[in-house]
This record gives C-alpha cells, sequence and structure tokens, in this order.
C-alpha cells in the first residue's frame, strides 16, 4: 500500500468531523427567549426579568441582570450530575476542569457554578446547564488581593447555601452579546472586580 492511501485512511472522515463539531456546538449554544433581537440588542425586559445596559468604552453596549441562586438553580462544579453530562471532564483533575476551590484558578479569584438551563429566566430549552464563570483577577492591581477574597468569598457563600438547602445569593451576571448567545455566562466583572451592582459602572 503506497503512502498515499495510508495518509487518506489516516484522515478522519469529513462527516464524522462535521458531526462531532455539531455535537460540541449543542452543548454549549443554547436558545434564549423570543423577545430577544440579535439585531437591535436585548430589550428592557424578558420573561419578568429586567435587563441592565450599561456603555463602555468606543459607545459598547454590555447587559446584565441580578439573578437569585437558590440551592434547587445551583450547582456546585464537583457534582455528579456534570460529570456525567461531560461538564467536568476529569473530576480527579483539578487544574482546570472542575473549577471550585481545589482549582489552581481559584487563587486568583476565578471559579464557575452551573445552572439547569430549564431554570434560567432567559432560556427555552429543558435539557442541559448554563455554566456561570467567575473571571479570574490577575496580579496586576494594587487591591487585587482585595479582589481576589470578594470572589472567593462569594464562592463559599453559594457554596455554603448549596449544600445547606437554605436561603439565596443574589449576583450579577453579565449577558454575552445578542449575536453571540451560549451557554457561557459570567459574574459581571470590571477592572479585575467583580461587580455586585447594575447599571453604569461607577468611576
Amino acid at each position: 500500500m503506497n503512502k498515499k492511501k495510508i495518509k487518506q485512511m489516516n484522515k478522519p472522515p469529513i462527516r464524522l468531523l462535521l458531526l462531532t463539531f455539531l455535537f460540541l456546538l449543542s452543548n454549549y449554544s443554547v436558545v434564549f427567549s423570543d423577545d430577544l433581537d440579535k439585531t437591535s440588542g436585548y430589550p428592557s425586559e424578558i420573561n419578568g426579568v429586567k435587563i441592565y445596559t450599561s456603555t463602555g468604552n468606543y459607545n459598547i453596549k454590555f447587559y446584565h441582570m441580578k439573578f437569585k441562586l437558590t440551592p434547587e438553580n445551583t450547582v456546585l462544579p464537583d457534582d455528579d450530575r456534570l460529570i456525567a453530562k461531560g461538564y467536568s471532564r476529569n473530576p480527579t483533575n483539578y487544574r482546570s476542569n472542575i473549577l471550585d476551590e481545589k482549582s489552581l484558578n481559584f487563587k486568583c479569584g476565578q471559579f464557575e457554578v452551573f445552572i439547569p438551563v430549564d431554570l434560567f429566566p432567559l432560556s427555552k430549552e429543558k435539557d442541559g446547564f448554563m455554566i456561570l464563570r467567575m473571571a479570574q483577577t490577575l496580579a496586576c492591581d494594587g487591591r487585587s488581593n482585595e479582589f481576589i477574597k470578594e470572589k472567593q468569598d462569594l464562592f463559599y457563600r453559594i457554596k455554603k447555601m448549596v449544600n445547606s438547602g437554605k436561603g439565596y445569593v443574589e449576583v450579577v451576571v453579565e449577558l454575552p452579546r445578542p449575536r453571540d448567545v451560549h451557554r457561557n455566562i459570567f459574574f459581571r466583572s470590571a477592572r479585575n472586580k467583580y461587580i455586585d451592582y447594575v447599571g453604569q459602572l461607577k468611576k
């Protein structure tokens, strides 16, 4: 058998690559409410949830909302349900796959929690999870340690609430751009800090 034929046999079929891509896309894309117009941005309210807008540099619009995390709608990153769904691919590796207090990234304030899509008010879907992630704080600011501790304290409050099965933690969630809606959403952050209020950023 010549080298050309061997090379062709080793290439994965285009159909297989396409199916793999579609599978990955389906895991991380989400269908938001019909009220969302991808060309003009978010409306001021969706399904009874107020959407706030702030304007950044170059007149770029950012959208965010208040959201109450509860024991019913919050799943911690080491939960067996996530591992079964493939979100936490390797439960023995805390370097990056499971972003909780055991992760290396936690020293920079990064963590994530999960929300079943059917319990997220902007979603129309019924299966899977939204990934709500906190951005890292980089060591480039004199107040970095303070900001990191605020983020870590927020995670511990969320974890305590989930494990106790009582109460709620209200957070501010940054929404993806209307043209780029997917299952990754973020705690509102700016200038290395978690922003716990809505509206225009304070100077």
